[in-house]
């Protein structure tokens, strides 16, 4: 079992994307810390090759940092490891 690798980008409006390579997999598991204190605290099942956090984002002009997580599942079972800690800073938009 492995790790996920995940890769986060943001889509149009502002929203992190989350891709990972979904191998032979059934998907992922994503956490996230919006760094509210909660810590890292589940976000949602991704079954496809990449997913948007619709989270709302910050007040406008407002930056934040989210760290996002991730396990493998496998017969809908988290396996392997937990990936890296990976981070992206989110800002809230001019509406």
């Amino acid at each position: 079992a492995g790790n996920p690798e995940l890769e986060i980008t943001i889509s149009e409006g502002g929203h992190p994307e989350i891709k990972y390579l979904k191998s032979g997999y059934q998907g992922i598991n994503i956490y996230k810390d919006s760094g509210d204190g909660h810590g890292s605290v589940f976000l949602f099942t991704c079954n496809d090759p990449n997913g948007i956090d619709h989270s709302a984002l910050p007040a406008e002009g407002v930056s934040a940092t989210w760290i996002y997580t991730a396990f493998y599942l496998y017969k809908g079972k988290e396996i392997g490891t937990i990936s890296k800690d990976t981070p992206i800073s989110v800002r809230g938009l001019v509406s």
